[in-house]
């Protein structure tokens, strides 16, 4: 496969990262607000882990790419386990709670404005939300479709064990099996209810593409057991552009780590092949090829998502006092272009 056109214009990442900031931007990160006002979550804790509980999301885009959560917020416990979060946030994203070493909650879903009142009780903290507003609704739905897909007493093994063991043709027909059921889920659960389009969204794309990172993360274990299967292009069904490339993915956590295993898996599927490197004189150096993979077959600013991972991931295996390496200030369009230096990709 010849691959082309690696060189990135500054200023198309300029245009992008406006782009974001105009459409895409799903940080939750603070900030002063005239006409929503602050988001709360409130609520009980029984027999609480510790003394606070804590607000854990994406500080921002690059958090965000890199899959990197990090405690935002917090709000001290009482002595009768009640706590208030008062959040200012510009965008909605998904979000969870922890308190001590416990994740109370995960992947949940806030817009700015909402009001939560989520109690957890027993020594196991089972999350119950109290019915007020569609948010409390969005996020029962969350915290059901977890525990019927993921926590089932009878699914959870099918889908962490049994899976792994499956030929091809049987696990295409699970996952084709399990997204029925799961959108059927959904569908029944709000009974043609008029949802927010960032809801919608989120809830619908957690399950289309965490189908698809089933499905690649699939074929990575099989690899990894050296296990030879041959998946048809039906197995790869999410690879156009329009499943690539959608704007409206950007909140949900499965969008970009499908991204990445994506390019990670037709790196490898092409290594198979003996279609890398393209000059065969040339020696293999794996982040490259991923870095040109990337930049042949997503445009910004979806590229964006996998070539942050690459480049820092490089970054980070250099050793801590080599001054070449870009700062941890410096833009997305400088560690870019630093990378292409390095490498010698104009």
């Amino acid at each position: 496969m010849s691959i082309t056109n690696i060189s990135i214009i500054e200023s198309s990442y300029q245009m992008a990262v406006f782009y974001l900031i105009l459409i895409f931007s799903t940080s939750c990160q603070s900030g002063q607000r005239n006409s929503i006002d602050a988001t709360v979550i409130k609520g009980n804790i029984q027999f609480s882990p510790g003394d606070k509980i804590y607000f854990v999301s994406f500080a921002d885009t690059i958090d965000l790419y890199l899959e990197k959560k990090s405690a935002l917020d917090s709000s001290l416990i009482d002595e009768k386990g009640n706590y208030t979060l008062t959040l200012h946030i510009k965008n909605p994203c998904a979000f969870n709670l922890q308190c001590g070493k416990k994740n109370l909650a995960a992947n949940l879903f806030l817009s700015p404005g909402d009001n939560l009142e989520m109690n957890f009780i027993g020594k196991n903290h089972k999350p119950f939300i109290k019915r007020s507003g569609p948010e409390a609704k969005y996020n029962n739905y969350l915290i059901q479709f977890v525990d019927s897909f993921y926590n089932d007493p009878v699914l959870k093994p099918q889908y962490y064990i049994a899976s792994n063991y499956m030929d091809l043709k049987q696990f295409v027909s699970y996952t084709d099996t399990r997204k029925q059921h799961q959108l059927g889920f959904f569908q029944s659960f709000f009974k043609g209810d008029s949802l927010r389009p960032e809801f919608r969204d989120y809830a619908v794309n957690t399950i289309e593409y965490g189908i698809a990172v089933d499905r690649l993360l699939y074929l990575w274990k099989k690899r990894m057991k050296s296990e030879a299967v041959n998946p048809d292009s039906g197995y790869y069904y999410f690879a156009t552009p329009s499943y690539l490339e959608n704007k409206h993915a950007f909140s949900c956590p499965a969008y970009i780590h499908f991204l990445n295993l994506y390019i990670m898996d037709t790196y490898v599927r092409m290594l198979e092949k003996g279609a890398l490197p393209e000059k065969k004189s040339a020696a293999l150096i794996p982040q490259v090829e991923k870095y040109k993979l990337a930049v042949q077959l997503l445009k910004p600013p979806f590229r964006d998502v996998v070539l942050l991972g690459i480049i820092t991931n490089e970054i980070n295996s250099m050793a801590q006092e080599d001054t070449t390496k870009p700062g941890s200030s410096a833009s997305m369009i400088d560690k870019i272009e630093w990378f292409k230096n390095k490498y010698s990709l104009q």
